[in-house]
């Protein structure tokens, strides 16, 4: 019983990363035709960044995901508006943030890496949007193209590298205690040390 149980939720949970994923397209779309107001560190958008029908969408397959999880969202935290957070290896976007759940879109500048590090209390579920580089879990190297994805449990060790011309561009599914200080650096081009952010 419990491995027809455990089926039924692994099923569910596939398809409802494929939900999200397709979500995440669908958002990407409306960004091409965003205007945006830049400052040195933060980038504010200057319109919503979703139709109230995609927000809509948005807000259903996180409710499922959340009820699924055995918790419940009272309301939503989905940004009217982003942030950009910058990082020697190009940024990141928080799109939908929660203690338990996050969603970011993450840029990596070509030639540039992020640490090799590992989480305690989260898993993380990546999916390469756009572009070319080089995943590193538990030192075993594979190639990253559009359209790949890649499921890193807590504990495991992982890096990616942008070994492409142009930008890659991943969304990332956060799923467990969402704290950006729960990050061990292993190795660091950058010379960071293991409480700042990713």
């Amino acid at each position: 019983m419990q491995s027809l149980l455990l089926m039924i939720v692994t099923t569910l949970y596939a398809k409802l990363l494929n939900v999200f994923v397709q979500t995440f397209l669908l958002m990407v779309e409306i960004e091409k035709n965003t205007t945006y107001q830049r400052t040195p560190h933060v980038t504010c958008m200057a319109s919503r960044w979703f139709t109230t029908q995609e927000e809509e969408r948005f807000k259903a397959v996180a409710n499922l995901y959340l009820t699924l999880k055995g918790q419940k969202m009272n309301k939503s935290r989905i940004h009217d508006g982003k942030v950009h957070v910058s990082k020697p290896w190009g940024q990141y976007t928080d799109i939908y943030r929660t203690k338990n759940v996050v969603f970011k879109r993450i840029e990596v500048s070509p030639g540039e890496e992020m640490s090799y590090q590992y989480h305690s209390k989260r898993d993380e579920f990546w999916y390469i949007l756009e572009g070319h580089g080089l995943m590193i879990i538990n030192d075993i190297e594979a190639g990253a193209f559009s359209g790949d994805t890649f499921s890193i449990k807590s504990g495991v060790k992982h890096q990616v590298k942008n070994i492409g011309t142009s930008m890659l561009v991943i969304f990332e599914m956060q799923v467990g205690v969402c704290d950006e200080n729960d990050i061990v650096r292993l190795t660091d081009k950058y010379n960071r040390n293991q409480k700042e952010e990713s």
